[in-house]
């Protein structure tokens, strides 16, 4: 549960055609339902907490719309920027036979994304092909380390997860007029990172 509030805005870039900036300001606060699943003496046991967590991210990206065109397709480069900082408080769980004290933690993730998007229409302009090339760079290698108490027993101080710091991913699909707005079906995949290796996206835009 949480709430969540997001500005965003789109500025133009004087003296250059096609050319936008878009700046992104996030807050996103609410609790977190955690049950920890362990055995005990063989048997499955759990232990439940309910902390509460804060988010805010910002993030600065630039489109150059249509700035090239090559055999018919028109091509819009972009660069994205997005940083993202939570914090999730200290807890103590309840239940189970083994329940722990958790220190709080902090995550922080910075990430840059090198892309081009290609538009090429079929048939007719009613229809188009897309698609999508993107370089990512996570300037962190690792994640926030997790510590604390099993209550009564000792305490302990994990590692964080190791990150791929480094990936691409690529996305085709097509895009059409469809009743009043506009729909998009996308397959997309990616050699590394915190997405799933593929999955596909639909969308549907209606302007009002």
């Amino acid at each position: 549960d949480g709430k969540f509030v997001m500005v965003e805005g789109i500025i133009p870039v004087a003296g250059i055609d096609g050319l936008h900036a878009t700046v992104t300001g996030y807050r996103h606060w609410g609790d977190v339902d955690l049950e920890r699943g362990y055995l005990n003496a063989g048997t499955p046991d759990f232990s439940t907490a309910s902390p509460d967590s804060r988010t805010w991210g910002l993030r600065a990206r630039l489109d150059w719309q249509n700035a090239f065109s090559w055999r018919n397709a028109d091509y819009t480069p972009y660069v994205d920027l997005s940083y993202s900082d939570s914090h999730l408080d200290s807890f103590t769980e309840v239940g189970g036979a083994f329940p722990a004290f958790f220190d709080d933690k902090d995550e922080e993730i910075t990430e840059l994304r090198l892309g081009v998007n290609g538009e090429l229409p079929l048939f007719s302009d009613r229809v188009r092909l897309l698609g999508n090339l993107e370089a990512a760079h996570r300037f962190d290698d690792d994640g926030s380390r997790t510590s604390g108490q099993l209550i009564g027993l000792f305490s302990f101080d994990l590692p964080g997860t190791d990150y791929d710091q480094n990936w691409f991913k690529a996305g085709i699909g097509v895009e059409g007029n469809l009743g009043k707005g506009k729909a998009s079906l996308m397959i997309n995949g990616t050699t590394e990172g915190e997405m799933p290796s593929a999955w596909a996206a639909f969308a549907y835009q209606v302007r009002f």
